[in-house]
């Protein structure tokens, strides 16, 4: 068996399970939000739901990134 092939073969076997194990998922996904659908419309009118738009989105992590640069100031040495 030639090295090509064995990569080809390889590169085969790995492909086809990942496209399965993604298939499952989205097969899985779906059905929860079906199930959270079906869950949502049980609820009280007044419940509490967090759908953050993008700009909330980017806020958290402009805030991450300022929190990090803030730990990592800790650890600087002094410019003395």
């Amino acid at each position: 068996m030639s090295q090509r092939f064995r990569l080809v073969l390889i590169s085969s076997i790995v492909g086809a399970v990942v496209a399965g194990t993604a298939a499952w998922a989205f097969s899985q996904a779906r059905q929860s939000q079906s199930e959270l659908k079906a869950a949502r419309a049980s609820l009280p009118a007044n419940h509490l739901r967090f759908e953050p738009s993008p700009s909330d989105y980017v806020q958290i992590a402009v805030s991450l990134v300022t929190l990090v640069r803030q730990v990592a100031n800790l650890f600087r040495p002094d410019k003395a």
